[in-house]
């Protein structure tokens, strides 16, 4: 058990369906890869992902944990970690809080005029960093010690390597987002950090802004923590501008976890869903919504750009080696046995930083009935409906985690999210573009049928029982006396009169059954939403649990492990 998280690889078959760079997919929280509702991404809506287009999930209803809560943060890659294939990474967790941090109702990327906006048309904007926070970066004048390689970059800290033509995602900072430690204050708190090289991990948990404060240059008259920034980047300089460096305070709290990253083959066919447990910390309670952000940066190990850290005496890889002196170029032509070759390089991917962000999630206390003792872990769904080949860069339906160990006395919160709005025509089962999970208790892994309500043993009573089976309460599952009711559940021979057309007032009038919105049996009534108390487990035992939705051949086995020791 590593302290404050557990490292855990599980292994999930995946078609590559199309060739990308550095791609990073959260899959528990759902990562967003900046879908709202649409089929397809704006990718400048509220960050610069750099993930292939087709990954994220679909807008659902917020989640809520607890605060002391341990939930599982699940992610794939598919790229190379680690110098065993000569890929130097590391891989960030970080999260942000704020009463301004929403979803917004639509897909369009929020206008840089934001703040003239009526506070109501403010809200119908996704908005995570604040219109302040990019108008500083907009100001600042970028690192100019940073090495770019054979590239030649605009001025500002919106000008990377990687974004040069500084287009404007969300409200974010383009030199934040790719590089870490950042060296001025930024929204982001961090969780964990995974590197492929050990020895760097003092250097990143000093410089944290969990445990250092990071200073910024602002106007005199206005020492704000956001949008009074001016050009200069450091002390000397802002000084001399006759403006007023500001020393924003460390964030107060410990230092990330900063763990060994897995080893990942650059174009394996299987990749590796790593997870790690992250217990909720205090200061996210009732501080608004909540967001999670993953950072992946892969580097080519051509060049060691870290040579400072990882030896003593080592070299900087730095702006020096800028330009004709650079020991990368682009698509180079190298003399192998008196005749050249030439092969693709782009100096602009040569170190590539991706990201995906959850959609906005809040944290509540921690109930008092509960009392002080016993772990509330979450038990969630993650992926979407689709086949393999569907689904990809998404994850098929499973529990997160899928195998859970607990002790008694031990709560375990049942909770998950889906959406209404994925992409339609897709494998999977009950009404076309939705997802649906449910968990009824199976007699072990090999079987398909579940148990009677009457002989389960998983659930304290009858009564959660059924709530867990059909996610509606007995006064919600009220049986439709004739065909076009509304508000009920259908039985076969009303879902096959409604599928002729005979219910011309019902919103599902001539659809199949399969589609039909009244069709409990394949849990469509329900909304995407499903949340459950947290649930005492006293007695101990191992218990094994499916989705009766998606446990299917299209959408493989939607089971899970519980073990209460």
């Amino acid at each position: 058990m590593i302290s404050g998280g557990r490292l855990v690889l599980l292994l999930a078959i995946l078609l590559l369906a199309s060739q990308a760079f550095a791609d990073v997919f959260l899959h528990n929280p759902r990562g967003s890869n900046n879908r709202y509702r649409g089929d397809t991404n704006n990718q400048a809506r509220l960050f610069d992902s750099q993930n292939n287009n087709n990954g994220g999930y679909g807008w659902g209803p917020t989640m809520t944990y607890y605060q002391g809560s341990i939930v599982s943060i699940e992610f794939t890659t598919t790229s190379g970690c680690g110098s065993t294939y000569g890929v130097d990474c590391n891989i960030v967790l970080q999260y942000m809080c704020g009463n301004e941090v929403r979803d917004g109702n639509r897909d369009d990327t929020p206008p840089d005029n934001i703040d003239a906006l009526t506070p109501a048309e403010q809200q119908d904007y996704g908005y995570h960093e604040s219109v302040g926070y990019y108008r500083d970066c907009n100001n600042r004048q970028r690192n100019g010690g940073l090495f770019i390689a054979d590239q030649n970059i605009g001025t500002n800290a919106l000008n990377t390597r990687q974004n040069d033509a500084s287009v404007r995602r969300g409200f974010e900072c383009d030199e934040e987002r790719d590089y870490y430690p950042y060296w001025h204050p930024s929204p982001w708190k961090d969780i964990a950090i995974f590197t492929s090289k050990t020895s760097r991990c003092a250097y990143y948990q000093s410089q944290s802004q969990n445990v250092a404060s990071k200073g910024h240059c602002v106007t005199q008259n206005n020492p704000a923590i956001w949008g009074f920034g001016v050009a200069a980047n450091n002390p000397s300089t802002c000084a001399s501008s006759s403006n007023t460096w500001v020393q924003v305070p460390s964030w107060g709290l410990p230092a990330p976890e900063c763990l060994p990253a897995p080893v990942l083959h650059p174009s394996e066919d299987v990749d590796r869903v790593v997870s790690y447990r992250w217990t909720i910390p205090a200061d996210l309670t009732d501080k608004g919504n909540c967001v999670l952000r993953i950072r992946y940066n892969v580097t080519s190990e051509e060049y060691n750009g870290w040579a400072h850290i990882d030896s003593v005496g080592g070299r900087m890889i730095d702006s020096f080696y800028n330009g004709r002196g650079s020991p990368i170029q682009t698509n180079p032509s190298i003399d192998v046995g008196g005749r050249n070759l030439t092969f693709p390089v782009n100096t602009e991917w040569d170190g590539r930083t991706s990201q995906d962000r959850t959609h906005a999630f809040k944290v509540v206390a921690r109930p008092q009935s509960l009392g002080s003792t016993g772990k509330i872990w979450n038990l969630n769904v993650r992926g979407r409906r689709g086949n393999i080949v569907q689904a990809y860069p998404a994850l098929q339906y499973g529990f997160a985690p899928s195998f859970l160990e607990i002790s008694t006395g031990d709560f375990v919160h049942f909770q998950w999210t889906g959406s209404d709005t994925q992409p339609g025509g897709q494998a999977g089962s009950g009404r076309d573009r939705t997802d649906r999970s449910n968990v009824v208790q199976i007699a072990d892994l090999s079987k398909s049928y579940p148990l009677s309500i009457a002989s389960q043993t998983l659930f304290p009573s009858q009564d959660v029982a059924e709530r867990m089976a059909f996610l509606l309460n007995s006064t919600a599952r009220i049986p439709c006396t004739t065909p076009c009711q509304l508000d009920c559940c259908r039985t076969r021979d009303q879902q096959q009169t409604v599928s002729y057309g005979g219910c011309p007032n019902a919103p599902d009038n001539g659809e199949n059954a399969e589609n039909q919105i009244q069709n409990c049996a394949r849990l469509n009534l329900p909304g995407p939403y499903f949340n459950e108390f947290p649930i005492k487990f006293n007695t101990a035992g191992t218990f094994y649990y499916m989705s009766t939705r998606n446990n299917a051949f299209s959408n493989r086995a939607h089971k899970g492990v519980l073990v209460v020791l």
